[in-house]
């Protein structure tokens, strides 16, 4: 079955990415449930009583069937509904067992007497730098408006554009992808410049709820007039809609990205899908963003509140790997 959307969520556009760990029994039934990441508006509570109704189908491991942990992700796309998402099946490593915590999403079996099955099994290690999953596109705080918007002006530029776009909490897309608001766009206070590493004409597509949006396009040529160029548009408004807003990056990277959490159990997700440990992510090992683009990275810990931050990746951000720090209050 699928999550009850909250109507008051629903009605309001709110978005989100639910990401549960669940303790599958043998019978595949939800035995624990772990929240991983939350998302606001009532989701995080629908997603969990949804789950708690689900049959998993159970991992097996040698023709037994085992208990195990499986990662769940439940996204919240403001739209109802339509169909069922398919369950995912639950398969456990086959790896000598150890000692150390086990990190976000990989399955654990409990020891189990050797008379009744065979040993315990161990989740592989986390991946390496060089096996790590490709970081996903961000996500915006609202469904696209689906409209082509109304035609505005074409800016020529060799490299750069300023997003000087009205109101500045704007969602932007460009080429189709969506990269953050104008605000972080605006070559001030924080913001970068956004920066072009194709020549030839780029779409852009800028809206807000309770605004029209606009298209506009950006030609990037040789032959233009200077390296930057400022954007400067103005969404009209048309109804009185609520939305949340984005704050400025707190760090602006040209993709490394190094990770320092006084909690060893801390977890990180980005752009609302787990990563694993944030331990894994030093200064020798960073974790590499993609770019341009403004990530939500979530580092959550048990007991302590989540962490939400937005990193700006541009390639006019300084040179060299950017490192946040985290200290997760222990009282």
């Amino acid at each position: 079955m699928q999550p009850d959307y909250p109507p008051d969520a629903l009605r309001r556009r709110v978005r989100g990415l639910v990401v549960l760990r669940v303790l599958v029994s043998e019978q595949g039934l939800p035995l624990e449930i772990e929240v991983v990441v939350r998302a606001s508006g009532g989701l995080t509570e629908a997603a969990e009583k949804a789950v708690r109704q689900w049959t998993f189908e159970p991992a097996v491991w040698r023709g037994v069937a085992v208990r195990t942990w499986l990662p769940v992700r439940i996204p919240f796309e403001a739209v109802a509904f339509a169909t069922p998402t398919p369950l995912p099946a639950a398969e456990p490593s086959r790896t000598e067992p150890a000692a150390s915590p086990l990190p976000a999403g990989e399955p654990t079996v409990p020891p189990v007497p050797p008379s009744s099955a065979p040993a315990p099994i161990e989740p592989s290690p986390v991946p390496s730098a060089a096996r790590r999953p490709d970081v996903p596109r961000p996500v915006p705080p609202e469904p696209p408006a689906g409209d082509i918007g109304s035609r505005r002006g074409v800016y020529r530029t060799r490299r750069f554009a300023r997003i000087a776009i009205a109101p500045d909490q704007a969602r932007i897309w460009i080429d189709g992808r969506y990269v953050g608001i104008a605000n972080d766009w605006d070559d001030r206070g924080g913001g970068l410049p956004l920066d072009f590493d194709r020549k030839g004409p780029h779409s852009l597509h800028a809206e807000l709820p309770g605004y029209r949006s606009i298209e506009a396009e950006i030609d990037v040529a040789d032959s233009a007039g200077s390296d930057l160029v400022a954007v400067e548009e103005l969404l009209e408004r048309s109804d009185r809609l609520a939305f949340p807003r984005l704050a400025r990056p707190v760090a602006a990277t040209r993709g490394p990205l190094a990770l320092s959490i006084s909690r060893p159990d801390a977890l990180v997700a980005v752009n609302g899908t787990p990563f694993g440990s944030a331990s894994d992510f030093p200064a020798a090992a960073p974790l590499v963003l993609p770019g341009p683009a403004v990530h939500e990275l979530t580092i959550s810990a048990p007991g302590a509140p989540v962490r939400t931050l937005r990193i700006a990746v541009g390639s006019a951000a300084p040179a060299g790997i950017v490192q946040i720090r985290i200290s997760f209050d222990t009282r």
